[in-house]
């Protein structure tokens, strides 16, 4: 407990109830020589226990009112004592910026207490902080009882001392409010020559969990911050153009929960990127940033709250580089692959036992790092993960391996190899548990070559059944999913007798390598199985429109499409950035494509401004979007969603809708009011949906390659 250097007297105000309350039990206090009153509190400490004011500055009620603390007052004397009132010191000294106010009443109109009987005081405690004051504190004041002796009229002051006990939270607690970035060239930060109007240059992404604690009464759901370099005015760094930091909280996170979340930031460039050189580098040296972040507070309003938090700081030193004027600086790309894709433990016999283990071999193939998530499959036992952390380039593997007594049949998986920065791999399985066959097939394997996407269909073969027993079988058709498999010539096999059956693969395949187990029952007989390959390959594919977005990622012909259809710039040196957030100016930007207007013009000095005044004209962002409004901060999916609502309201669009009815997410409750038309309508059209585990997730933000889908279907609303 933090002890103050000279006890406070509190404030108290005094009152008249005609409520009872109950006795704590507690320590005792008590005062008067011998021959005056004597008078006892049953508690002389009270703890009022902990808070986090939402605000700086907010009085801390610690007691709700609804729920006073109760003290007994005690005559320890031999003679009965009249209470006429209570009074108290007043101490208006509040420099250390925190301090217990108190309501006190004495609930009685007789204030005669007799010998040995008790009397409740009933107090409400109030701590208030004026700054930014946290830790545990104790308070003492003297609680001064004029009192009357009934027999001889004679009065006399008791003092009894009381002691206050409390603690103020910050709002929020992280585990880690310190980052070293290491050391970058100043490679890593020459500017591109044009650039298209977007800032998307000069920058630096990066990411780190930590774990937070939310103090308040409400639920926080994102946070944003700008931070400013030391030595320098106004982030301004000669000669080289003005830098910032940005970063960016998704915490998502209830009142009075610990929980881990994920940090961003990013440096960028912020000046003129029209006139400044294309040599424009952040200067070699060691920096150091201070951001204070502001928090969104999911309290009705989505407002940005100016909380008390703690300052994050980040060091970090650019050191002198090789690269040319005008290289771009490397994207981070995430990436992860698999080896080997599938594993196949073949056919065994039911009492042969089952196959050795497999290892696996995952490795980082990208340039940034990956946390790994364990996988489960449903028939196969997965070892654990030798390393979950992986930094560019290094590897982790675990086994594989089928899980024993499997009954007869076949077990064909795909398990998902999953990453914290939502970069998955796959890894397909399979395996056949054969029971004891009495018929046999001409050949175990057909292998169909390899051919391009819109080949001819390769030529049926034939395969041959047999029945090797001495008792009549009956045949049950065989099937195939990639191929096609031709009727049995034959269903019913005497000793000795044979069947034949074609297989094919189907056309228009698309490029991938199928292989899969064709079975053929013979009813008590047990089941024969062919194994059927067949390899497409990809046609010659026109080179991508960004070296950043290559044809084997998810977004891809989404992106292709945006840039086609002239809807989405990229940043003028042949990237797209997909992992980076889209800002409310860059949504405005390109919803501003579809309309069709003439951009107006003088309406800032900013590249955006002229967007956000064509916005606002046409009353497209929600008033309670507008309350805080930053341009420059990414955008939520919940306001994306109430900008195509408004836009759409606004402009014609051709489609019809393609989902009826109301949307039921199960955080519906946590979307904004503004937002609520524009998520529904988006939903009806087909342009934003929700997740998988049914949630719309309204406070998470938007990378560009996310706003790109939305883009393309927006396109196909508008008749595009």
């Amino acid at each position: 407990m933090k002890k103050k250097r000279a006890p406070r007297l509190l404030s108290m105000m005094l009152a008249v109830s005609m409520a009872l309350g109950l006795a704590l039990p507690a320590a005792a206090a008590e005062t008067g020589e011998a021959g005056a009153p004597q008078l006892k509190l049953d508690q002389s400490e009270i703890d009022l226990g902990s808070y986090a004011p939402r605000r700086v500055g907010q009085s801390v009620d610690f007691s709700q009112h609804s729920t006073p603390f109760v003290l007994d007052l005690k005559n320890t004397g031999d003679s009965p004592i009249i209470v006429q009132s209570i009074d108290y010191e007043e101490n208006t000294d509040r420099t250390d910026g925190h301090w217990v106010e108190m309501d006190l009443s004495f609930p009685y109109r007789d204030g005669t207490i007799a010998s040995g009987e008790s009397k409740s005081l009933r107090l409400y405690a109030h701590a208030t902080a004026q700054r930014d004051i946290y830790g545990s504190f104790t308070e003492t004041t003297v609680l001064h009882v004029n009192t009357e002796d009934p027999a001889t009229g004679e009065t006399a002051v008791v003092d009894l001392p009381l002691t206050f006990s409390y603690e103020i939270h910050p709002d929020y607690e992280i585990s880690q409010t310190e980052f070293d970035l290491g050391q970058f060239s100043t490679d890593e930060f020459y500017q591109p020559p044009s650039i298209n109007g977007y800032h998307d240059f000069d920058r630096f992404y990066g990411s780190e969990y930590v774990t937070m604690t939310n103090y308040t009464d409400s639920r926080f759901t994102d946070s944003i911050g700008n931070g400013a370099f030391t030595g320098f005015d106004n982030n301004y760094i000669t000669p080289s153009g003005d830098y910032a930091m940005h970063v960016n909280f998704s915490p998502d996170i209830d009142s009075g929960v610990t929980g881990e979340v994920r940090l961003s930031w990013e440096l960028y460039y912020t000046g003129d990127e029209v006139t400044a050189p294309d040599t424009a580098s952040l200067p070699t040296g060691e920096y150091t940033v201070y951001i204070e972040p502001t928090f969104r507070e999911d309290d009705g309003s989505f407002d940005v709250i100016n909380h008390s938090i703690p300052t994050i700081t980040f060091t970090f030193e650019i050191v002198p580089g090789t690269a040319q004027p005008g290289e771009p600086e490397e994207p981070l790309e995430p990436d992860l692959s698999v080896s080997p894709g599938h594993l196949d433990f073949g056919i065994v016999d039911a009492d042969a036992g089952r196959p050795a283990a497999e290892t696996v071999t995952l490795r980082n193939t990208g340039n940034t790092e990956l946390v790994l998530r364990q996988p489960t499959a449903d028939h196969y036992e997965i070892g654990s993960l030798s390393r979950t952390t992986l930094a560019a380039g290094e590897t982790a593997t675990f086994t594989v391996r089928p899980e024993d007594g499997l009954e007869p049949g076949e077990y064909d998986e795909t398990v998902t190899l999953s990453t914290n920065q939502d970069i998955s791999a796959r890894l397909t399985l399979s395996y056949m548990v054969e029971g004891d066959s009495a018929v046999s097939l001409s050949t175990s394997a057909l292998n169909f070559g390899t051919a391009q996407e819109g080949y001819a269909q390769p030529a049926a073969q034939t395969v041959t059944v047999t029945n090797t027993g001495d008792t009549s079988v009956t045949l049950t058709q065989p099937a195939g999913i990639s191929f096609t498999v031709g009727s049995l010539s034959r269903t019913t096999l005497s000793a000795g007798q044979s069947a034949a059956f074609t297989v094919q693969p189907k056309a228009g395949l698309a490029a991938g390598t199928y292989s899969e187990t064709i079975s053929l029952r013979a009813g008590d007989a047990g089941t024969v199985t062919l194994r059927a390959s067949f390899t497409v390959t990809g046609a010659q594919q026109p080179a991508p429109t960004f070296t950043d977005v290559t044809a084997d990622k998810w977004y891809y012909d989404f992106v292709e499409t945006v840039a086609e259809k002239k809807l989405f710039a990229g940043n003028g040196d042949g990237t797209f950035a997909p992992e980076a957030n889209m800002t409310y100016a860059e949504f405005l930007a390109v919803l501003f494509q579809f309309s069709g207007d003439t951009l107006p013009t003088g309406s800032g000095p900013n590249w955006y401004d002229n967007h956000i005044q064509w916005a606002k004209d046409h009353d497209l962002i929600p008033a309670g979007m507008l309350n805080g409004f930053d341009p420059e901060a990414a955008i939520t999916r919940q306001d994306m969603a109430a900008l195509f609502g408004s836009f759409l309201s606004n402009y014609d669009y051709t489609a019809a809708p393609v989902n009826s009815g109301t949307p039921s997410f199960s955080d519906g409750a946590s979307i904004a009011d503004y937002a609520r038309d524009g998520v529904e309508l988006c939903y009806q059209l087909g342009i934003m949906g929700g997740n998988d585990d049914g949630t719309f997730a309204p406070g998470n933000t938007a990378i560009r390659a996310e706003v790109a889908v939305t883009m393309v279907q927006m396109a196909r609303v508008m008749g595009r």
